[in-house]
């Protein structure tokens, strides 16, 4: 089956901001500045003005020379602009001094995968506090940093457009258990729940009555087969209890 993806490019959008402090510059070419000013400070956040819950944040990143020797650099959502010490975030590398690296944060159903050119970062949440489900994204800077944000732009997800599962394959084992196996798209690995179907009949419609189970990644064995028993298999990525499209 053909990969489904989520339309990201045409839904995208520079987003707004609201309050911004002083150490952070906003262009008219829509690249951002932060700066420490020379000295170390303490929190200064960068928030959206809209409120999100799944989302794709993107956006080039360079390190600018004159920091401080304790750079703190922090992607954060799921924030309250009034009690910012409730978040979820993400800790940034400092990267080299003037070459700019293109960023990808992935968040869905609290669950979230951070991009390096293009590659998985290994970086790991660290929630403080109690994060908002629907919250303000954006940047929080301490001690020292001086670094220049371009084409930074956010795109919600839909819970109800998911990317489909594809090239889905069962193998019989020797038990005679019958272990599927499954792709997503690259980009979303590790982060989607998949529900399995079956049926004892060609055409598959699937219902609460022909689950078969839930899993985390693209694999399930199923061992209540039977014997001379022909199946038909199904499986949907969803979140958050959303089943999407299916394979």
């Amino acid at each position: 089956l053909p990969i489904v993806l989520l339309c990201i490019a045409a839904r995208a959008e520079m987003p707004r901001f609201e309050a911004v402090p002083a150490n952070y510059q906003l262009a008219d070419d829509g690249s951002i500045t932060a700066y420490d000013g020379g000295s170390s400070t303490g929190d200064q956040y960068l928030l959206t003005a809209d409120a999100y819950r799944d989302f794709v944040l993107s956006f080039d990143m360079t390190r600018l020379p004159g920091e401080g020797e304790r750079q703190r650099t922090v992607l954060v959502w799921g924030i309250d602009p009034a009690n910012p010490a409730n978040r979820n975030s993400v800790f940034l590398s400092p990267g080299e001094v003037g070459k700019p690296r293109h960023l990808r944060l992935v968040v869905l159903s609290g669950r979230m995968r951070l991009y390096i050119d293009g590659q998985p970062s290994g970086a790991s949440l660290a929630p403080y506090g109690t994060p908002l489900e629907v919250g303000r994204v954006g940047l929080l800077h301490y001690f020292n940093y001086h670094y220049r944000y371009d084409n930074v732009d956010i795109a919600p997800l839909d819970p109800g457009q998911l990317p489909a599962p594809t090239d889905l394959r069962a193998e019989i084992m020797p038990g005679g258990a019958i272990h599927l196996q499954w792709r997503t798209a690259a980009q979303y690995e590790g982060l989607l729940r998949y529900s399995v179907y079956g049926a004892t009949q060609d055409t598959l419609k699937p219902s609460a009555e022909d689950l078969l189970g839930t899993a985390d990644d693209c694999r399930l064995t199923y061992r209540a087969s039977r014997s001379n028993v022909r199946y038909t298999f199904a499986v949907a990525a969803g979140l958050a209890g959303v089943d999407g499209d299916g394979s």
